[in-house]
Formats: structure tokens, C-alpha cells, sequence
């Protein structure tokens, strides 16, 4: 039981970690294909926080244990959605700017 609390734990500093990076970037100072990557590995936490979070539901019965799993689909979701935003932004701008560069080379 305790290996499942520490693996939950392990999960949920992941996504800690995660959080963290996104606080530290800038909308127009990022480097898009590391973001990319590691929203991916962010993407996986939901995944295992839900199977260790099972395991655990399993084995015991408690209220902190839905306390953790909305705290965790919250500050996952809001990871998230806040990483998929920035790069739309930023691919929106990328085209802008690439239309910007095709025309001023064809009129310029």
C-alpha cells in the first residue's frame, strides 16, 4: 500500500514538475518541440494517476482519496489547457508570421 501511495505521489510531482516549467516560459521565448514533448509526458500522468488511483480505491476506502483525485484532474486540466493555448497561439503566430514573410518577398 505504501508503494501505491509513493507511486501516486511520484505521479503527482510529475506533474508538479510540469507546472513549473510552464511558469516559467514566455508566450514568445518557448521552444515549441520541447513544450510538445513534454505535454506529452503530461498527457500520460492522467492515465497512470487513474490506475494507481484505482489500485489504491481497491485496497482502501477514504475521503482524501477523492479529495486527491479532484485536486489532481483540476491542476491537470489546467496544465493542460494552459500548454495547448500557448501553442496555438504560437502556431497561429508562426503562420501569421509566414504569410507576412510570402508576401513581403512577393511585393517587396
Amino acid at each position: 500500500m505504501l508503494s501505491l501511495h509513493s507511486t501516486r505521489g511520484n505521479i503527482k510531482a510529475a506533474l508538479t514538475r510540469f507546472l513549473t516549467y510552464m511558469d516559467s516560459i514566455h508566450e514568445t521565448q518557448f521552444d515549441s518541440t520541447s513544450l510538445h514533448a513534454r505535454l506529452a509526458k503530461a498527457k500520460e500522468t492522467w492515465s497512470n494517476f487513474h490506475d494507481i488511483q484505482a489500485q489504491i480505491a481497491i485496497l482502501e476506502e477514504s475521503e482524501n482519496d477523492q479529495e486527491e483525485i479532484i485536486e489532481f484532474q483540476e491542476t491537470y486540466c489546467d496544465a493542460i489547457t494552459q500548454a495547448e493555448k500557448i501553442l496555438s497561439s504560437s502556431s497561429t503566430s508562426n503562420i501569421h508570421n509566414a504569410i507576412i514573410k510570402s508576401e513581403e518577398r512577393l511585393c517587396g
